[in-house]
């Protein structure tokens, strides 16, 4: 999960730079659907557990390893960093729709 603004802000660096290269864009935080979804509810004071079905297939999909990209190249060769926290850009996804016309 990563805010839009970061990763174009990252994909201008690598623009910068005087030769092309291969770059992960990552914020290197790795996070659930469920936290996504506790954020989401919790912005319009929503418990997400009302709203969410667990199925029984879950509990083995989390035994797998978290998909987490290891953008230490970009960081170091750029100094590109992730600005933009997790809550604060989920806030922002979920304001935006309920503000724009359905």
């Amino acid at each position: 999960w990563g805010a839009a603004q970061d990763y174009v802000k990252a994909m201008w660096l690598i623009l910068k730079q005087p030769r092309g290269d291969d770059f992960i864009i990552s914020t290197g935080n790795g996070r659930t659907v469920r936290e996504f979804a506790e954020v989401a509810f919790g912005c319009l004071g929503l418990q997400a557990e009302h709203f969410i079905c667990r199925e029984q297939a879950e509990s083995a999909a989390q035994k797998r390893l978290p998909y987490i990209g290891d953008s230490t190249k970009i960081r170091n060769v750029c100094g590109w960093t992730s600005r933009i926290p997790f809550e604060e850009m989920v806030k922002n996804m979920v304001m935006h729709h309920v503000s724009s016309p359905s």
